[in-house]
């Protein structure tokens, strides 16, 4: 059993932070404390209504905080793949185990993708693993 396995088919909730529901950044907190016993900032209130202006808010807020990971070329079990939605904007993420990556998105529960799928492949705009000196 792969620890994955208790995170597939919980429930989208736009600003989620628990198992009754969650955004793509709550899924991330959520199996960074269960898994890791760390506790990520859960910037509540950033995804409460999608639109084109809240994506751009996502994608700047993003911007800004992966500054305090450490960006990696090679991606391990537990990194963080930022990922573009709309255009070229990356306001969406995701948690890498293997080559593929948990996610969860409005129009889907959480799940298991492959990270070179046609879908995702070309929508990576990079890896980032968690550093507790700059949290």
């Amino acid at each position: 059993m792969n620890f994955t396995d208790n995170y597939i088919g919980l429930p989208f909730l736009p600003d989620g932070r628990s198992r009754a529901g969650l955004d793509c950044w709550g899924l991330i907190c959520l199996v960074y404390q269960e898994q890791k016993m760390i506790t990520l900032p859960a910037y509540s209130g950033i995804y409460n209504v999608r639109s084109r202006k809240k994506l751009q808010e996502i994608a700047v807020l993003m911007e800004r905080e992966s500054k305090k990971w450490e960006q990696v070329v090679k991606p391990q079990d537990f990194d963080v793949v930022r990922l573009r939605i709309e255009g070229k904007l990356a306001s969406h993420v995701g948690l890498v185990v293997g080559r593929s990556f948990l996610h969860i998105m409005e129009t889907t529960q959480s799940t298991l993708e492959p990270l070179n799928s046609l879908v995702w492949k070309d929508r990576i705009t990079g890896y980032y693993r968690y550093e507790e000196s700059h949290c």
